[in-house]
């Protein structure tokens, strides 16, 4: 099973467990690339994620008219739409200079998901042996996770989930394809390296045995702070929430093998989200734009009490100044028995 000029796209929605599945087949000897999203409060142990390429699909989104939290379809015809020619020009230089010319390579970015009928064609142009690792994650935990993360409600989150689930499942049906579970990442990562390894047809740089030191000090349940099985995270019981766990449910019981996956349910459903997304998407872009994370929340009020402290201390540091003046002045020293006398009148009994 030859690796040359291989390409592992992980796939999946932001927030579940991509980043920790690329730094798995990285340290199983797939190569990434070698300018890196510096690690960040909310991804502790990194993204394993390309500057240029995630900067580069977000051109590409924006060109659109589209952003990373928007739910629509990407347009039938995206690839001529006005003003794509060059990011998408740029998109190709990037990849051919972040990608490695032979052997096996990761690539990562949840854009990719909607952007593959975009990316795909470019892959191929450069001689590229495409294969996708797919990783899902419970809706519940997704939508907690974006909720701190980015002040999105659950609505909005199961939408995203939605979009970049059943888009990911039909962009790459023609492609060698495996899947997992986030927690199962973290309770036997080597089970399912095995399994990614058969699905997709290759043999592993460096064997699972071999890696297991690296890859265990990285791996850790710890990594899970959302955990749907261990609270009450039922899905609401709309026809949103319950599109969701149906998906969800299939995806589980797949058993990890993309061949068990109804492809008509599938189809079905992701008809319902364009429908949707033809009536209200540019109005759930919209708010979602204007939607801010607790964390800038809490910055935003901190700012506020610091300027407002800080005009307080300027009153007070003036005032401070008007009372010096006055108390070294000669008139204040010259009154000075004067005020001893009238403050022992005062305390004069009556």
């Amino acid at each position: 099973m030859a690796n040359h000029q291989s390409l592992i796209l992980v796939l999946g929605m932001h927030r579940s467990g991509t980043s920790a599945l690329t730094r798995v087949i990285n340290l199983l000897g797939a190569t990434l690339s070698p300018n890196l999203l510096p690690q960040a409060p909310d991804n502790q142990r990194g993204f394993w994620e390309s500057v240029g390429v995630r900067d580069a699909n977000e051109a590409v989104l924006e060109a659109l008219g589209s952003a990373w939290y928007d739910f629509a379809p990407l347009p039938a015809e995206a690839a001529e739409s006005p003003g794509l020619a060059e990011p998408l020009e740029n998109l190709a230089r990037v990849l051919d200079r972040d990608l490695p010319q032979e052997g096996l390579a990761v690539l990562k970015d949840p854009r990719l998901c909607r952007l593959a009928p975009l990316v795909l064609p470019l892959l191929a142009r450069q001689g590229r042996e495409v294969k996708v690792a797919f990783i899902h994650r419970h809706p519940w935990e997704v939508a907690r996770s974006l909720e701190l993360r980015n002040g999105f409600d659950q609505d909005l989150s199961l939408l995203l989930w939605l979009r970049h689930t059943v888009d990911a499942e039909a962009h790459t049906r023609e492609l060698p394809r495996a899947m997992c579970a986030y927690e199962e990442i973290l309770k036997d990562w080597a089970a399912v390296a095995r399994r990614l390894g058969n699905g997709l047809g290759l043999t592993w740089p460096v064997e699972p045995d071999q890696a297991r030191f690296a890859v265990e000090a990285f791996v850790s349940p710890g990594m899970r702070h959302h955990h749907a099985g261990h609270q009450d995270a039922a899905l609401p019981a709309t026809p949103l929430g319950r599109t969701a766990a149906r998906v969800q449910a299939l995806l589980l019981e797949s058993g990890g093998d993309f061949a068990c996956l109804p492809a008509q349910a599938f189809d079905e459903i992701r008809a319902q989200l364009d429908q949707a997304a033809a009536l209200c998407a540019p109005l759930v872009l919209r708010q979602a734009g204007k939607m801010r994370p607790p964390s800038e929340l809490a910055k935003a009020g901190i700012r506020t009490l610091s300027s407002q402290y800080l005009r307080l201390a300027e009153a007070m540091l003036a005032k401070g100044k008007e009372l010096e003046h006055i108390t070294t002045s000669r008139i204040w020293r010259a009154t000075l028995s004067l005020r001893l006398v009238a403050g022992r009148l005062k305390r004069w009994p009556r």
